[in-house]
């Protein structure tokens, strides 16, 4: 798998070229869906390659992910926001369609908010820190 100062960047950099050119487009396409699939559990993409979200949970503990940095976020919470952001994304504006986060799920993870949590305050992480495990983010409810 690719690290991110040896190939992400200059996949990066590559991409942003791709897209803009009509006659590179769908090369772009192509190199976007593989960047994508390191971005998620190998099981989304039925791959047997590692990705970096695997790699971010190997041996990863409860507690480290809670952590909350200097930036006021914790890898649990970044996990949960970028997670809302694509399937707010997704479904709601590319696929016109409900997201998967739903009321059942939102009350699994007991978190109050349905939004992606940009506003949320340093209490407001923890709290939801407090009410959240690693395994609500490796193993989402249904």
């Amino acid at each position: 798998m690719i690290n991110v100062s040896k190939g992400w960047n200059e996949n990066q950099k590559n991409l942003t070229v791709f897209l803009k050119n009509q006659k590179t487009f769908a090369k772009g396409i192509k190199l976007l869906l593989e960047m994508h699939s390191l971005l998620h559990d190998k099981k989304v993409y039925k791959t047997s390659a590692g990705t970096f979200y695997d790699n971010l949970w190997e041996n990863m503990k409860d507690e480290t992910c809670k952590i909350i940095s200097d930036k006021e976020m914790s890898i649990l919470w970044d996990i949960w926001h970028i997670t809302r952001i694509e399937d707010i994304v997704s479904n709601i504006i590319i696929g016109n369609k409900e997201t998967i986060f739903n009321n059942e799920i939102q009350s699994k993870l007991n978190i109050k908010i349905k939004d992606t949590g940009n506003a949320m305050t340093h209490s407001e992480i923890e709290s939801k820190n407090t009410v959240m495990s690693i395994i609500d983010c490796i193993c989402p409810a249904p």
